[in-house]
């Protein structure tokens, strides 16, 4: 049967991510990451330069090749929660396709 518009269960009510309600600096960090992941060619060195140009000034960030089509997203530093949405949730840092991700970020002391 046919369920009209309005009725059907598009949403669930609970959010399966937080959100966050971005400053105009995030913002301009998260377009700034989409920007730079659309010029990356998904090598290790590009990826590398996106991720100092995006995080160089708080620490060091870097990806690691695991050498079995998966890779690490390494981050010296405690990086805020929008940071860390922008890194885990948004997908807008690169990754080669086929290439699983996972991610090490240092935890608050």
């Amino acid at each position: 049967t046919e369920v009209g518009w309005n009725q059907a269960p598009w949403y669930s009510g609970s959010s399966a991510t937080t959100n966050y309600r971005l400053s105009d600096s995030a913002y301009r960090q998260l377009i700034y990451a989409k920007a730079l992941s659309n010029i990356s060619d998904g090598s290790i060195l590009s990826i590398n330069a996106v991720l100092m140009t995006l995080f160089g000034a708080q620490g060091d960030a870097y990806v690691k090749d695991n050498g079995d089509m998966t890779m690490t997203y390494v981050f010296d530093f405690v990086p805020t929660d929008v940071q860390v949405s922008i890194i885990q949730t948004s997908g807008v840092l690169p990754r080669p396709t086929g290439v699983s991700v996972s991610y090490s970020i240092k935890a608050s002391s």
